[in-house]
């Protein structure tokens, strides 16, 4: 049964009081406050473990960042849907299409094809880290379903090879069979890259490969008509589909290298002038095929993108082609706390040239987008951080433009706030404007280009471990897909209001740390989000047997409120709009126990166990249930070739 919004809402603060009157003083916070990402999905409460550790990132060599094991904090959640500020919905199990629940601003500008339903899971070469070090630096990761198809596997590795010379791989294989027929997935990640480092740091190059395989067999979802009980198995109920695959795969090779034009021994104390220039080259293709044998329940799913009865097909190639040069100012500092080297200020300038050789069958395309690119940061101390940066497309993407602006202000005893900015306007992707389905022209649209306006503060206190954000998005000229899975503009304004709230108590060893957001949109009709989502997590956090084992166990709980959930069309590859099934209010709860012995962690989950007690089935997306009751269990193992150990070090245990 459907429970109202109030009493919802009711209940979770319910929660909060019991759990303010019950829990002492917090904990104090430890955040990483680098980028706005990172703020977000660092947990309130940590437990700081650091190995002796940096690494750099090819766009930027002189800012390091320190490696830090986040313990047991995301140990369990293997699924990357939950390892997030909140969750996002997808096709009921691990490496399926994503959609949002809460609403994000991204940043967009030029062309796009616009199937980014596997962004999520999606690692590129130039975002490939470099460790610096003279040790090898391992962590595996390996975690296996209730079925022999059913897990999830990575890789990071960096070593020093030579003088001046590092090597990086990160690797991730999903392999998943979903509890319910014909639907199963298969993707493969792949980056690794070497790393020359100059004297003095005066030339730094970067030469990387990259490669995002993603295959699915689509079921379509059960049919709208068909209830799962408790006492079924997933695997008897009929499907919409049965012959449905999709496949994106993106091959690429990328060089970025940057010359400093006064670098000496003493360079951390002098202006540095640089020179940057990066070139890629990336293949990729989208495709989806279905043979439609089963010609009844197809005809009725696919509706009017049902161009042949012989069966469908899409699939758009394209080949991208991108060079940027960029000159940089900046002054170089150390910083006093943890010790790495970070840019004071950073005034950047740049020029980028992305050329595309577009296939869409059965049509051929050219397209040149040019970009100005701006760049400052200010950051005189630990206290205040400013990050500005800006975007102007030219060629045939003229018009299209990105303005963003972060601010981070530490106000010491009383707090610290953030507040971001964007303002952008960008080209409706390729996918929006034209498709085709088995060469077949199913729509031509020449949408305006819609603009965005992003608007995000956020007050924290560090002392009682809790923040508070409100945000605002303003949207004109959105663009949609509808119940027909075709696209759609709104020609007026779409205002979307937040208010997150995140609070973590303890007592002892007792955690219960809680994300609660509030959302509510003007015109329901065009976008449907949950206006209330909400996560929480009690468990006990500690070291046991003479500090050699540090334990995290509880409860993860998950819900939102009744809503409307979106569809997912797999022939376009897009979630739409849909107004038949209702998600109704769920509690989904998850038992785990993970621990970690100086490098090695491990977990056991039991997953949605509200699914042994209830007849009601746990719905994201319409038509696609959760997973029913299922346990899980992995392994992970961080080595760090360490020779010696300080006797601090050794007393703590948090080196292997």
């Amino acid at each position: 049964m459907n429970t109202p919004i109030f009493r919802k809402s009711l209940f979770t603060l319910l929660l909060f009081s019991c759990s303010t009157f019950l829990f002492a003083q917090l904990t104090e916070e430890d955040i990483n406050s680098d980028t706005t990402t990172v703020l977000e999905e660092a947990p309130l409460f940590e437990i700081p473990d650091t190995f002796d550790l940096k690494y750099i990132f090819p766009n930027n060599p002189d800012q390091e960042y320190s490696f830090k094991d986040t313990l047991l904090d995301y140990v369990h959640q293997y699924d990357p849907t939950r390892r997030g500020l909140y969750d996002q919905a997808h096709l009921g199990y691990v490496g399926t299409p994503t959609n949002r629940l809460v609403y994000e601003a991204k940043e967009k500008a030029g062309f796009n094809i616009g199937l980014n339903q596997y962004e999520l899971y999606s690692k590129f070469s130039t975002q490939l880290p470099y460790y610096e070090t003279k040790k090898i630096f391992t962590n595996l990761v390996f975690s296996q379903g209730s079925e022999q198809n059913d897990n999830y596997q990575q890789l990071q590795f960096g070593r020093k090879v030579d003088k001046r010379i590092y090597f990086s791989l990160d690797y991730t294989r999903i392999r998943q069979e979903s509890q319910f027929r014909d639907q199963k997935g298969r993707h493969t990640v792949l980056d690794l890259g070497f790393w020359y480092k100059g004297k003095n740091d005066k030339y730094n190059a970067f030469l990387a490969y990259g490669s995002n395989v993603f295959s699915q067999q689509n079921n379509g979802g059960i049919p709208n008509d068909t209830f799962l009980r408790q006492d079924e198995r997933p695997i008897s109920l009929l499907v919409n589909l049965d012959d449905a695959q999709t496949r994106h795969q993106h091959k690429e090779v990328s060089y970025t290298h940057h010359l400093k034009l006064n670098a000496t021994k003493d360079s951390l104390f002098r202006r540095q002038f640089s020179i940057m220039h990066k070139a890629l080259y990336r293949a990729s293709y989208y495709k989806f095929s279905d043979l439609i044998t089963n010609t009844s329940n197809d005809t009725i799913f696919y509706d009017n993108l049902l161009e042949d009865t012989r069966g469908l097909r899409h699939y758009i190639g394209v080949k991208t082609i991108q060079n940027k040069f960029a000159v940089s100012t900046y002054q170089l500092q150390r910083d006093k706390d943890i010790g790495l080297k970070k840019q004071r200020d950073l005034l950047q300038v740049g020029l980028e040239h992305i050329y595309y050789i577009v296939e869409q069958e059965p049509l051929n395309n050219n397209i040149n987008n040019l970009f100005l690119t701006g760049k400052w940061q200010y950051t005189p101390n630990n206290r205040l951080e400013l990050n500005t940066k800006a975007k102007l497309a030219l060629l045939d993407n003229r018009g299209d433009y990105h303005i963003s602006g972060d601010l981070f202000f530490d106000l010491g005893t009383i707090g610290n706030f953030r507040a971001k900015a964007i303002n952008q306007r960008y080209a409706p992707t390729l996918v929006q404007q034209q498709f085709f389905i088995s060469q077949q022209e199913v729509w031509a649209n020449d949408f305006k280009k819609p603009i965005e306006t992003n608007l995000i503060a956020t007050y924290a206190l560090p002392s009682f471990n809790m923040e508070f954000s409100g945000r605002y998005h303003l949207l004109n000229n959105y663009i949609y897909f509808g119940s027909d899975a075709t696209p759609l503009q709104e020609s007026g304004a779409l205002n979307i209001l937040q208010l997150i709230v995140r609070k973590d108590f303890n007592l002892g060893k007792f955690h219960l740390d809680n994300t609660i957001v509030v959302q509510e949109a003007t015109n329901k009709g065009i976008i449907h989000l949950p206006r209330l989502t909400s996560k929480h997590s009690l468990y006990y956090y500690g070291r046991l047997f003479k500090r050699a084992l540090l334990l995290k166990s509880g409860f993860d709980l998950r819900y939102n409120d009744a809503f409307l959930p979106d569809a997912y069309q797999p022939a376009i590859g897009q979630y739409h709009l849909q107004d038949v099934q209702e998600a109704s209010f769920y509690p989904a709860v998850d038992l785990f126990l993970s621990f970690k012995v100086k490098g090695f962690r491990a977990f056991f989950k039991w997953e949605n166990l509200t699914h042994l007690i209830s007849n009601d089935v746990f719905y994201r997306t319409a038509n696609r249930p959760e997973l029913v009751s299922n346990i899980r269990f992995g392994i992970a193992w961080q080595f760090l070739d360490i020779e010696t150990k300080s006797k601090k070090q050794k007393n703590n245990n948090d080196i292997p």
